[in-house]
């Protein structure tokens, strides 16, 4: 009997027509050789047919908001993180439920480090900016969608223990100074250079105020 797990893998292979089917080929027969199984290529045809849309994916195909945080580590280090992530979120299972809030991966490989994205989702008001971004049909559909601040509050806590846990991971960041810290692991020598940097490219204090402590 097989044991299937809720993950899908979308490979980007970027070489000449032979070469990229060669790779291919190789990935189907590792991934069949773990009882994975080939989808339609959707996602690709759809991108590569029309690769600027409108932004959609702030509110799900439930009305549901999102919520995502994310790290970066070595490769060896991945599963061990991954397994904390879900340790973090398998302690919040009974506090989750009432609020019907689920939860996803997404997981990359950017050369030698893989990025980790927890994706926390759960029903909720369309908030000002998701209103403003979202389609005219998600708003018809989902705009009446009653307020859940508790459920809102716990997503925010939630995602605070899941960026602690990556940090304690020493996970690298994107987006540093304002949802993740920017300070730490950065060497003494090198943060004393940044009040000396803003004062020669921002005299003004306009760009970015606040940010990186600045």
């Amino acid at each position: 009997m097989k044991r299937w797990e809720a993950w899908s893998l979308h490979l980007s292979i970027d070489s000449t027509a032979a070469a990229a089917e060669e790779t291919r080929a190789e990935a189907a027969r590792r991934i069949a050789a773990h009882d994975g199984e080939a989808i339609p290529d959707v996602i690709p045809r759809v991108t590569r047919a029309k690769p600027f849309r409108p932004i959609k994916a702030l509110v799900t195909p439930l009305g549901e908001r999102w919520l995502p945080s994310h790290g970066l580590v070595e490769a060896g280090e991945a599963a061990s993180l991954l397994a904390a992530l879900r340790t973090v979120l398998a302690a919040s299972a009974e506090e989750r439920r009432p609020h019907k809030m689920r939860f996803g991966f997404l997981v990359a490989l950017f050369g030698r480090r893989i990025t980790i994205e927890p994706q926390l989702y759960w029903p909720d008001s369309l908030s000002e900016y998701t209103r403003a971004m979202a389609q005219p049909d998600q708003v018809k559909q989902f705009g009446a969608t009653p307020a859940n601040e508790v459920g809102r509050a716990l997503a925010s806590r939630l995602r605070g223990q899941l960026i602690a846990t990556m940090d304690s991971a020493h996970a690298g960041h994107f987006q540093i100074g304002r949802t993740y810290a920017a300070r730490p692991g950065v060497p003494d020598a090198a943060r004393a250079t940044w009040p000396a940097l803003k004062q020669k490219y921002d005299p003004d204090r306009i760009m970015n105020p606040g940010v990186l402590g600045l």
